[in-house]
């Protein structure tokens, strides 16, 4: 497994979990401090989703996070509206939550700033819509326990900067790999299995210039982990009372959190 985030890690733990003899190998380039995405995450865990596959994912994520000690905390998912589009794009998704079985509720502009004064001008909104068991998961809570029990099972964790892929020479056929390429050498592959968890930089070790003539695959990658900007205001004192909801804005691809002494 090449990327030791909560993807790799997770799944490192799973498959270290089966009844298999298949000797697991995790590779990241650091293993002490989380460098990717994992040590970035907003953490949101929203489980409603267009696809239904997607929401019996995210629904058995929380569960699973739950049984983790300090891996999500349900502050509940806040998403607001301004425009009648938006607000006819709530009704939809809460009707949608209510036959998936999620907890939601349609609240007042009244009631949503109650729920995050700071976040939330009730005159700039007409609705809300608030999804009870949603949270917000603490990735590298949940990294370090996965990562714990896989090495517990037998899995090595390797800390190697890995840079690309060498390619079998004959037979030149689509994802057979030779050998994966590390600032420290190579590790060259006999029967195994290689799979990327490395989200936003598997373009990079995967794409033109990695294998013969283009592409490792040569086939069409159905998925593509997309980076965005995330901020944060200066330290303030923590806030008290109940926790403040992660709040959405659809309408403006825009959310907000409070991350306890600070605001993402």
């Amino acid at each position: 497994i090449v990327g030791g985030g909560i993807v790799g890690a997770a799944l490192a733990f799973y498959l270290s979990k089966a009844n298999t003899n298949h000797h697991i190998i995790l590779l990241d380039r650091s293993l002490r401090k989380s460098l990717g995405s994992t040590g970035h995450a907003p953490g949101f865990v929203g489980q409603l989703n267009e696809s239904p596959v997607l929401t019996r994912l995210a629904q058995d994520t929380v569960a699973e996070y739950l049984s983790i000690p300090g891996g999500f905390n349900t502050v509940a998912g806040l998403e607001l509206a301004s425009t009648p589009a938006g607000v006819e794009a709530l009704q939809s998704r809460f009707e949608k939550a209510r036959a998936a079985g999620l907890s939601a509720e349609i609240i007042s502009p009244a009631e949503a700033a109650a729920l995050a004064p700071d976040f939330i001008d009730p005159e700039t909104i007409t609705a809300g819509l608030r999804f009870a068991s949603d949270g917000t998961a603490n990735a590298q809570v949940i990294t370090s326990y996965f990562a714990r029990e896989a090495r517990g099972r037998g899995v090595d964790f390797l800390e190697r900067d890995v840079t690309g892929f060498t390619m079998k020479e004959e037979p030149v056929s689509a994802g057979e790999i030779a050998a994966i390429r590390t600032a420290d050498g190579d590790i060259r592959l006999a029967g195994c299995t290689v799979i990327l968890a490395t989200g936003i930089w598997t373009s990079s070790l995967t794409g033109p210039g990695q294998g013969r003539g283009g592409s490792i695959t040569n086939l069409p990658v159905p998925i593509i982990p997309v980076a965005h900007p995330y901020t944060f205001t200066p330290s303030r004192p923590a806030r008290t009372g109940t926790p403040y909801p992660f709040v959405r804005w659809p309408e403006h691809h825009v959310y907000a959190r409070d991350h306890g002494e600070r605001d993402g």
